[in-house]
């Protein structure tokens, strides 16, 4: 398990790192969020969600909840700052302000709980690493593909089984995003492993109007070329930009509507059912054709 190896090890001493910061600090939590530990969490739980399927499924399920309970309070501290700084009702701020703090004691006691503070936690699971039985690199890589294929069927297959009629913002969208942003994600969890192939396949004209400025030239569209390996996972470019650009476009709505149900939080009467029905109307907009397209089905290329 060469890969699993050294992406973990890769993330394991960032987040070490941080962690060893962060213990120095009346408030933990708070200089975990301001120093972007949410990236390091996030890229664990991709490999983890990897991992679960190809190798010790019971060892990885429980890291991925490991990761992903610190992942989503970060998010929800994120979540109720932001609203609390972009919000102009003086009220507002200072309830969203008093539910970040919240989440922050709640992330502290989850830390301080869970050993992630004093190496314990790290100094664990490297252990649990180290014991996963060896898998020859090229099978090893074989198998990632294959389960970044399945990824891909089950979001194909759910898109023919759905006439996207979203009813709800986090539910609907935000849900259907976050399954495409996983196929975003996991290019540059690897960090190296997939790379964009040098003979594209011929695209349709259509391909053009995904690629924008803004997605060209996007950072978070450049795969990392931080570990070697000899064997690659080729992507296609221009249909990873499209998946990019719809990732984008239902981001945007999805933080409009987020904002929505934010006021609605701490302001009961505020306005909330039309402005989130025309924003779950412009996401089928942007998903149905996307999905008509089958750019997804040419996201790998063999």
């Amino acid at each position: 398990m060469e890969i699993l190896r050294q992406t973990f090890d890769y993330y394991l001493t960032i987040a070490e790192e941080n962690l060893a910061k962060a213990s120095k600090e009346s408030n933990p939590a708070k200089w975990l969020y301001k120093n972007n530990f949410r990236t390091s969490l996030f890229m664990l739980e991709a490999l983890t969600r990897v991992y679960q399927k190809i190798a010790d499924k019971k060892i990885f399920e429980k890291l991925n909840k490991h990761f992903k309970s610190g992942e989503d309070l970060i998010g929800e501290i994120d979540f109720f700052y932001y609203y609390a700084e972009i919000l102009e009702d003086e009220k507002v701020k200072a309830d969203l302000t008093k539910k970040a703090v919240d989440k922050e004691e709640e992330y502290n006691k989850l830390l301080a709980k869970k050993d992630w503070l004093n190496g314990k936690r790290i100094k664990k699971i490297r252990k649990q690493i180290s014991d996963i039985p060896n898998l020859d690199i090229e099978e090893e890589t074989a198998k990632i593909k294959d389960f970044y294929k399945n990824e891909i069927a089950e979001i194909i297959s759910f898109s023919k089984t759905s006439d996207f009629k979203f009813e709800d913002i986090e539910d609907d969208v935000h849900e259907i995003r976050r399954d495409l942003r996983w196929l975003s994600i996991y290019p540059q969890a690897f960090l190296g492993l997939f790379k964009y192939a040098d003979n594209q396949e011929k695209q349709p004209e259509y391909i053009q109007k995904y690629l924008t400025d803004n997605i060209v030239n996007s950072p978070y569209n450049v795969f990392p070329t931080t570990l070697n390996f000899n064997d690659h996972i080729l992507i296609n470019k221009d249909y990873f930009f499209a998946l990019s650009w719809v990732i984008d476009a239902i981001g945007d709505l999805k933080d409009e509507g987020l904002k929505t149900e934010a006021l609605h939080l701490v302001d009961a009467d505020s306005p909330k059912e039309v402005e989130i029905a025309t924003l779950l109307k412009r996401s089928e907009e942007i998903l149905v054709p996307f999905f008509k397209e089958e750019n997804l089905n040419h996201l790998v290329q063999n």
